[in-house]
């Protein structure tokens, strides 16, 4: 990926966009991933398996800083923005969420807030000043791409600044949001500028 990046800037100015989806720290937690890692997990009385979880955040995390230390060594003057987010909570959580949502936790909770599926997203900058994020809790992963777009300073098209119009109107909610129907209406719009597809 580094040297991917290296050879664009080399040739070309314009933005670059690259997509790094890791899964060392997902799932399941039953053994150690690298066990030769000596990587601090839970302290006592935490369960193996989410000691193994926060075992694997923090290599995560250790991996992370490494990343960013080396686009801040390999480009020095180059404008980066790094943004992470998660998919979901991961399994070793269970215990946790059944506490707050109960044992039949749904997908989807009351009122359209995002049970279990609930997780984080941040942004960093190198040579980048980092605008404020949205002020919605929770904000849906519908409209990240937009916040992302956004933040990193390029034009959003008609169907991305609709989605900003609707994460306004909506709160930072999209499966929740009232009313429906814009967000039935879009989805249609969608449909019928052949920007995605029907099964």
């Amino acid at each position: 990926m580094l040297n991917a990046m290296e050879r664009h800037f080399k040739s070309s100015d314009q933005p670059l966009f690259v997509y790094v989806q890791t899964m060392a720290s997902h799932g399941p937690y039953d053994s150690a991933y690298m066990p030769e890692e000596t990587v601090l997990g839970g302290g006592p009385g935490t369960s193996p398996e989410m000691s193994e979880y926060l075992r694997r955040a923090a290599m995560a995390q250790r991996d992370g800083d490494f990343l960013m230390g080396e686009l801040k060594r390999r480009f020095p003057t180059e404008p980066i923005l790094v943004v992470r987010y998660g998919d979901h909570q991961p399994s070793a959580t269970r215990d946790l969420i059944n506490e707050v949502w109960g044992d039949d936790s749904p997908d989807i909770g009351e009122g359209g807030a995002p049970g279990p599926f609930i997780t984080f997203y941040a942004m960093a900058g190198h040579n980048y000043p980092l605008p404020p994020l949205p002020d919605y809790d929770p904000l849906d992963v519908a409209y990240l791409g937009t916040v992302m777009l956004e933040a990193a300073g390029l034009p959003l098209s008609e169907a991305q600044r609709e989605r900003k119009r609707l994460m306004a109107a909506c709160k930072g909610r999209y499966f929740g949001c009232e009313p429906r129907s814009d967000i039935l209406a879009f989805h249609r719009r969608l449909i019928n500028s052949g920007l995605v597809g029907t099964p």
